[in-house]
């Protein structure tokens, strides 16, 4: 358990958010290893960037509600090569990274309507 924590404590200090586009009505989060939202309206792409080391499993829980328009999940490194794609409703998805170096968890939105729920935990 106390891997855990420190894992997650240590992911927690060195990720950073980002929202690209336009939004109507949105109103969610984005801290620690947790992203959520709900929208009327979303063109664009929200994220969280981290560093993993090599060997590192990441499980991605997401939820995906889309009433209109499209959604995908996406989880790439740092050259923008997608290790994982998804725009299913929801899932579990473990993806052990082969370098040391920063990835990206991206949403992006293409005139949805709906929302989503995303967290991570790390396992080195």
């Amino acid at each position: 358990m106390l891997t855990v924590l420190l894992t997650i404590i240590t992911l927690t200090g060195c990720t950073s958010f980002f929202s690209i586009g336009t939004s109507v009505g949105l109103s969610g989060s984005q801290h620690g290893t947790i992203m959520n939202a709900r929208f009327t309206s979303f063109n664009g792409a929200r994220g969280a960037r981290f560093k993993l080391d090599q060997g590192d499993t990441i499980r991605l829980n997401y939820s995906l509600v889309c009433e209109e328009g499209s959604m995908t999940l996406t989880f790439e490194d740092r050259d923008g090569n997608i290790l994982f794609t998804n725009s299913e409703m929801s899932g579990v998805e473990d993806i052990t990274v082969s370098s040391s170096q920063k990835y990206t968890i991206r949403l992006t939105a293409d005139k949805a309507k709906g929302s989503y729920d995303l967290s991570w935990t790390v396992n080195p």
